[in-house]
C-alpha cells in the first residue's frame, strides 16, 4: 500500500482506505479514528473488520459523492462483501444539514450507507451514527444478512428512516436493529416498493416487488414509526416481522400508501377502488409503548389493498390520549373486496370506500387476518 493511515482523526486517511478497499479482499483496520473527506467506494469481493474502529465524514465534504459515508459502485452490481464492526459517523447535525428543496438533486442526501444493486452481502455488529435522511439505503438488494446494527446520532437531528429498503428488493434477513433515542423521525424500518423518486434522498432508487424477507427483534427507545410497508403499484410480499419492542411516537406498522407522506404518490379521488398489493404478510410479538402523545391514526394502519395479511400477539400502553379521545389500536380503511376476521369471532366485509374498520381493544392475545 502506498498511502499511510493515521486513524488520529486529524489526517486524511480517505486515499489510503480506498486504496485498500480497491485492492478486494479482507481490509482489517487498527482500532483508530479515520477522517473521511469524501465517500468510501466499496467493491464486490470486499470484506471489512472494523471493531475499534470510527468512521467519520469531515463536515467540508458532504457536498461531495451525494454526501454518502460509504456506498457501492455506481451503476455497478456489488456482489459478496461483508461489514463487521466499527462505528460509521456520517456527522450529519442540525448546525450542517438543512433541507431547502426536497427535488434539488445538488443537495446532499443525507444517507449515511448506501447499497444499491448489492448481493450476497453481510453487515453486521455496525454502529451506524448521525445521519441525515437513512441511515442505511438499500435498492434492488438480494440475498443478505443484516444483524446486530445500532442506530443512534447526537443532538436533536433525527433522520427520517433507519433501513430504508427500495424496490427490487429480495431475499433477506434483517435481525437485532436497536435505536437510540428519538432515532428515527420517520421509520425505523421501511419497505418502499414505490415512492417519489425525484425527491434528493431517493434518487438512485427504482420502483419494484420487495419480497421474501425476514425481519426480527426491533427494538427503539423512542423512534416514530417501528415498520412502513408502502405499496402503491408494485407488490410487497412474503413478509415476517415478529419481537419488536419499545417506545414510539407514531405507528407500530404503518400501511397508508404513503398517504401521509409529504409528496404523496396519488390521492384517494383518482384511485376510487384503492392501491397498492400487500401479500403473505405476518406481524407478531409487538410489545411497544407510546412515548409522547401519538401522532398517528392508530397504532395498525391498513389503507393498502392487502391479501393473507396475519397480526397477532401486539401490546400497547394506551394511557395516551389524542384529541380526547384514544388512538385506536386498528384502522382499516381504503381498502375493497376483503374479508376480515377479527378478535371478537366475527367476520366484516369492506367492499366500498365509507366503510371503515376501527378496533380500540387490546389484540396481545388474538389473531386478525385479511383476506
Amino acid at each position: 500500500m502506498n498511502g499511510k493511515l493515521f486513524a488520529d482523526g486529524i489526517h486524511d486517511d480517505t486515499a489510503a482506505l480506498q486504496e485498500l478497499l480497491d485492492g478486494r479482499g479482507e481490509v482489517r483496520l487498527a482500532p483508530g479514528d479515520y477522517r473521511l473527506t469524501s465517500a468510501l467506494v466499496l467493491r464486490s469481493d470486499t470484506h471489512i473488520l472494523a471493531d475499534g474502529a470510527r468512521l467519520f465524514l469531515d463536515p467540508a465534504a458532504r457536498a461531495a459523492d451525494r454526501g454518502f459515508l460509504l456506498t457501492t459502485v455506481p451503476g455497478h452490481a456489488v456482489r459478496n462483501f461483508s461489514i463487521d464492526g466499527g462505528i460509521w459517523d456520517a456527522g450529519y447535525s442540525e448546525d450542517n444539514f438543512r433541507v431547502t428543496d426536497l427535488f434539488d438533486p445538488a443537495q446532499p442526501s443525507g444517507i449515511a450507507l448506501n447499497f444499491i444493486s448489492a448481493g450476497r452481502f453481510t453487515l453486521r455488529n455496525m454502529t451506524v451514527r448521525n445521519a441525515g435522511t437513512y441511515f442505511m439505503r438499500f435498492g434492488k438488494a438480494h440475498d443478505f444478512r443484516i444483524e446486530n446494527i445500532t442506530l443512534e446520532g447526537d443532538g436533536e437531528l433525527t433522520a427520517d428512516d433507519g433501513l430504508h429498503f427500495g424496490g427490487g428488493t429480495r431475499n433477506g434477513t434483517v435481525k437485532g436493529i436497536t435505536a437510540r433515542g428519538r432515532q428515527t423521525g420517520g421509520n425505523l424500518i421501511a419497505l418502499n416498493s414505490d415512492e417519489n423518486y425525484e425527491r434528493f434522498e431517493n434518487i438512485g432508487l427504482e420502483e419494484g416487488d420487495i419480497e421474501k424477507l425476514s425481519i426480527s427483534d426491533i427494538t427503539a427507545e423512542n423512534c416514530r414509526n417501528f415498520i412502513s410497508l408502502q405499496s402503491v403499484n408494485s407488490e410487497i410480499r412474503n413478509i415476517s416481522v415478529e419481537n419488536v419492542s419499545g417506545g414510539c411516537r407514531g405507528s407500530a406498522i404503518n400501511m397508508d400508501a404513503g398517504r401521509g407522506s409529504k409528496t404523496p404518490l396519488f390521492y384517494d379521488v383518482n384511485k376510487p377502488k384503492g392501491v397498492g398489493c400487500i401479500e403473505n404478510a405476518r406481524f407478531s410479538g409487538f410489545n411497544v409503548r407510546w412515548t409522547e402523545k401519538a401522532a398517528c391514526k392508530a397504532l395498525i394502519i391498513c389503507e393498502t389493498e392487502m391479501d393473507e395479511l396475519e397480526i397477532e400477539g401486539v401490546s400497547i400502553d394506551r394511557g395516551v390520549v389524542v384529541e380526547n379521545r384514544f388512538v385506536p389500536t386498528l384502522l382499516v380503511t381504503n381498502i375493497y373486496q376483503r374479508v376480515m376476521r377479527s378478535p371478537l369471532g366475527k367476520s366484516i366485509v369492506i367492499h366500498d370506500k365509507p366503510i371503515k374498520f376501527e378496533f380500540s381493544g387490546d389484540i396481545s392475545n388474538v389473531k386478525f387476518t385479511v383476506d
